[in-house]
């Protein structure tokens, strides 16, 4: 999951600026909430597995991949508030 959203991000910036169709902001404010998604889902999977006790193994790999996923988050925060796209994204 992490690979694919690591290509994704490679291909967008790797595109010449005049063929973009979206601004830097839109397209950061477009990964957060993606990764956002992500991220909320790696909760729902380590909640429900300490609730039922279950997959304590697939547990950790959603973990670890959160932790990554949360670094990730804030680096971006960072940029949409570097780029002035202002203090939240709506």
């Amino acid at each position: 999951m992490v690979q694919s959203f690591v290509l994704a991000v490679l291909v967008v910036l790797l595109v010449p600026t005049p063929a973009r169709a979206v601004d830097d902001c839109g397209l950061i404010k477009r990964l957060m909430n993606t990764l956002g998604a992500s991220m909320a889902r790696n909760r729902m999977l380590i909640a429900a597995s300490q609730a039922s006790g279950d997959n304590p193994q697939q547990a950790e790999e959603a973990s670890a991949l959160l932790a990554r996923q949360t670094k990730d988050f804030r680096e971006l925060r960072e940029d949409y508030v570097r780029n002035q796209c202002g203090d939240d994204w709506d």
